[in-house]
């Protein structure tokens, strides 16, 4: 729920949030500011989150000049380090205990959609036209005073009501992607998408075909470490966003209650894992290798998803009546924890079972005993260790060694 708050009371909020160095660092450069004329705001997503009394605030500021002298004079102050990035207007400074980001407020223009933007010096209210939303097209005065709260796309009225909404009708053909971050927002947020701005994501979902891969695997990341990733996900496929992305990514009600029931018990797996585990849910390796061509996925991701379709083909052997934990261990051993943990939640309860008590417990059971008390006992070098050690994994997961004296009687009547 938004307050009614004064600019100035927002001012104040900012700085208790603030840590003590962050804050020492943040006045120095309102003063520099000053000296130089130069206006001095904080923008976006900080605004925003200020006037919801979210917690968290990240230092996003724009100025309107040239931020390069202001970096590095501001780094002589406070014994810090800038990083000037001339082509983009940009910089930051970085202290003991603060970083500050600085930009130069600019507009933008797009060659054709789907590209990067071209970026040239405007005002303040230039600079939050090129915003994607707008509640966070908000920006607040801090230098020079008094403080004033900038709003030119009715930001704080949508920051009421509960609404997404993008700033204009090209706002999709410009950058696709926002059609994913107008979900996550919501989802992050409690809020709904408006229905101006669904009508205008179903119609222009063909801008998806410019954004490249990476780009959109990278979006799709950030929504599945959002608390209310299902609800974004769910929001995404009613719009049809997921099935412009790729037809294989879906999610019905089944698979996101599934989903929500995965999340609400231990994190056994990076968020983002999961995720395309849950969307994609592959049968096949084709299956992987149709979605990894559109969104470049590699490395622990496509490795997770291609496990996940080993462990469906051997599903069956996890759910004999009396399964032997043991058996699931040396099944399930050297598979990537979330596609075990996306399979508990897929398949049958019997599965869930044995999966979730691997991630749990079987998983992290070793051996008492260590290769250099195996030698010791007499147990030959070599291989013979390694198969020493997996034979008392074997019996702890089995019951029938549980202390290291337990473990030292079985290497001397059965593995010496």
């Amino acid at each position: 729920m938004v307050e009614d708050v004064t600019a100035a009371q927002l001012v104040e909020r900012l700085e208790s949030h603030l840590a003590p160095a962050s804050l020492a660092a943040l006045r120095a450069c309102e003063r520099l500011c000053r000296g130089r004329g130069a206006s001095l705001y904080l923008v976006g997503g900080a605004v925003r989150d200020l006037l919801l009394g979210r917690e968290t605030i990240d230092l996003d500021l724009a100025v309107e000049a040239d931020v390069a002298p202001i970096a590095q004079a501001l780094a002589a102050q406070t014994e810090g380090r800038a990083v000037v990035h001339q082509r983009f207007g940009t910089a930051s400074v970085r202290g003991a205990g603060f970083r500050l980001d600085l930009a130069r407020t600019r507009r933008e223009s797009y060659a054709h959609p789907g590209a990067l933007p071209s970026v040239a010096p405007a005002t303040i209210v230039e600079d939050m036209a090129r915003r994607d939303f707008t509640i966070n097209a908000l920006a607040l005065r801090l230098a020079p005073p008094p403080a004033e709260l900038v709003d030119p796309y009715r930001g704080l009225a949508d920051l009421r009501d509960g609404l997404v909404r993008v700033l204009h009708e090209r706002s999709f053909q410009d950058d696709a992607t926002r059609m994913l971050r107008s979900v996550r927002y919501a989802a992050r947020l409690g809020f709904e998408v408006s229905r101006q701005t669904e009508a205008l994501i179903r119609r222009h979902l063909r801008y998806l075909d410019a954004i490249s891969g990476p780009r959109l695997r990278r979006e799709l990341s950030l929504l599945f470490e959002e608390p209310g990733a299902v609800d974004g996900a769910e929001t995404a496929e009613r719009l049809g966003v997921l099935e412009a992305i790729h037809p294989a990514l879906r999610l019905d009600s089944r698979k996101a209650e599934r989903w929500r029931q995965a999340l609400a018990g231990e994190r056994f797996a990076p968020l983002d894992e999961l995720g395309f585990c849950f969307l994609i849910d592959p049968r096949t390796d084709a299956d992987v290798d149709s979605v990894s061509a559109r969104l470049h996925l590699a490395g622990r991701v496509e490795r997770a998803l291609r496990d996940l379709v080993r462990l469906r083909a051997a599903s069956a052997k996890l759910t004999p009546a009396r399964p032997s934990p043991a058996a699931i261990v040396e099944l399930l051993d050297g598979r990537a924890a979330s596609a075990v943990w996306a399979l508990a939640f897929l398949d049958a309860a019997q599965v869930n079972e044995a999966c979730l008590s691997y991630l749990g417990a079987w998983r992290r059971v070793r051996p008492h005993l260590r290769g250099g008390e195996l030698l010791a006992l007499g147990v030959a070098p070599g291989a013979a260790v390694g198969e020493a050690l997996r034979k008392l994994r074997r019996a702890r997961l089995e019951g029938r060694v549980k202390t290291r004296a337990d473990e030292v009687e079985l290497v001397r009547r059965e593995l010496v």
